[in-house]
């Protein structure tokens, strides 16, 4: 957390406070941050457009120019949404690509970017209320990801070898879990 706190201060004093996301008027919640191999800091965040919708926005700080890029839409939908507005998560791996996952109500979603451009989005989970989804690549580019459900169920996909293994249920049945 202390180290995340000094990235922004240091940020802030080096660039300046820049409104990356432009919105007008929505609010903003929940920004990620994952820094790519060549030091380009890439951010997702969620535009909340009212109770129970909104989207997921990125934007890069282009290492080479110091300059923010407009933001993309990366949901498309209006229908990211989770009851704890902690609606998505991003990582990136050794070539550079990019993989964010995020909320779309009982749903969760993935887009990734590569060298080429951005996939389209793809389910990786469904259920009911999915809430807190979190990624993790390797280097060469597997992928883990967890989110839970308003049940209180920890569940977990991971993508091994370009293969995604069935959804499993980590947490103990019977109990209340969240926030992994």
């Amino acid at each position: 957390m202390a180290a995340g706190l000094l990235f922004l201060f240091l940020a802030a004093a080096a660039f300046g406070q820049v409104n990356i996301s432009s919105s007008p008027g929505w609010q903003s919640w929940y920004p990620r941050v994952a820094v790519d191999p060549e030091g380009n800091v890439n951010v997702v965040w969620m535009e909340l457009y009212g109770s129970g919708n909104g989207d997921i926005f990125y934007s890069r700080l282009a290492k080479s120019t110091g300059l923010w890029s407009a933001p993309v839409n990366l949901s498309e939908s209006g229908r990211v949404w989770s009851d704890t507005l902690i609606t998505c998560g991003l990582d990136v791996d050794d070539a550079g690509n990019l993989y964010v996952v995020w909320s779309a109500q009982n749903a969760v979603m993935l887009r990734v970017r590569t060298s080429s451009g951005w996939s389209n989005v793809s389910q990786i989970g469904s259920g009911s209320g999915l809430d807190g989804p979190k990624i993790a690549a390797t280097g060469g580019g597997d992928l883990f990801c967890v989110w839970w459900s308003s049940d209180g169920t920890i569940i977990t996909r991971a993508r091994i070898n370009g293969s995604w293994e069935g959804a499993q249920q980590v947490s103990e049945g019977g109990r209340r879990s969240k926030f992994p």
